[in-house]
């Protein structure tokens, strides 16, 4: 299996507020030809998980499961956002639970070698994202 993979937490460029953003890279794994995972830190001090999985069906759909473990607290609100190849597909907001983490998982039409990349941003600002492929 070639996994392409690429991870940024942070990425380095100039957000709305013109501050300069940290960046580091984690790498991928491969649980089988049909699943890829990753993990790391955030841009601030939360955790984050992240699985790309092929559902089995000639539907080409794949299912993308992405964690964050923060310890920030309850009710801290995240916009997560999935993009393939680019393109935004689906988005959602989701609401830290009372021990700070949430998880949020969708399924979308896409072929093995698109990239799925997931990219959540908190409302205080602290930010993630990470791209991963099943080709």
């Amino acid at each position: 299996m070639n996994l392409k993979h690429a991870l940024t937490t942070g990425a380095v460029a100039v957000a709305s507020t013109g501050a300069l953003l940290a960046t580091s890279t984690t790498a991928a794994h491969a649980a089988d030809a049909d699943t890829a995972y990753t993990s790391g830190t955030a841009s601030g001090t939360s955790q984050y998980t992240y699985r790309l999985s092929d559902s089995g069906s000639e539907l080409r759909n794949q299912t993308v499961r992405f964690t964050i473990n923060s310890s920030k607290g309850k009710g801290r609100v995240w916009k997560v956002t999935v993009l393939k190849d680019g393109e935004a597909v689906t988005s959602a907001t989701e609401t830290t639970d009372r021990h700070g983490n949430f998880v949020y998982k969708t399924t979308i039409r896409a072929d093995d070698d698109a990239e799925i990349k997931v990219r959540a941003v908190a409302g205080y600002g602290e930010h993630a994202k990470s791209t991963l492929s099943l080709d």
